[in-house]
């Protein structure tokens, strides 16, 4: 009984707040089986539509990891999802197409897994970025 869109945007905020670089991210979201396929969909969707950029810029939603170390390390863990056997729905690759004076910058787009079980290194480690 609870809003949709709220719910989906209370996932978006919990985890990619930041750029997922906060202590309190919420990696992990929920779902009733009766309304996964639809919160999945809004999801997805939304989240593929976030502007990714410089973070002072107003209209930009998701700015770039804090440096190289956690940018690839981030990606590793999603290397990790992936071969573990979680599916990768969308993002968790390297954000090109930026202007001149961010091509240098650790850009990555939202990560978005579903098939994650409790023993998967994604689930039971904290990644401090944007992978749900």
């Amino acid at each position: 009984d609870a809003d949709l869109d709220n719910a989906v945007a209370g996932a978006m905020m919990g985890n990619f707040y930041s750029s997922g670089q906060v202590c309190s991210n919420g990696t992990r979201v929920f779902v009733h089986e009766s309304i996964l396929e639809e919160f999945v969909h809004r999801l997805v969707e939304r989240t593929n539509k976030m502007r990714i950029g410089d973070p002072m810029d107003v209209d930009i939603d998701i700015g770039p990891m804090a440096h190289e170390d956690q940018y690839n390390k981030v990606l590793r863990y999603i290397d990790v999802g992936i071969k573990e056997g979680a599916t990768l729905l969308c993002g968790g690759t390297r954000v090109d197409n930026l202007p001149d004076n961010l091509k240098d910058g650790y850009f990555l787009s939202p990560a978005i897994f579903t098939n994650c079980t409790d023993d998967m290194t994604i689930v039971k480690e904290e990644i401090f970025g944007m992978v749900m």
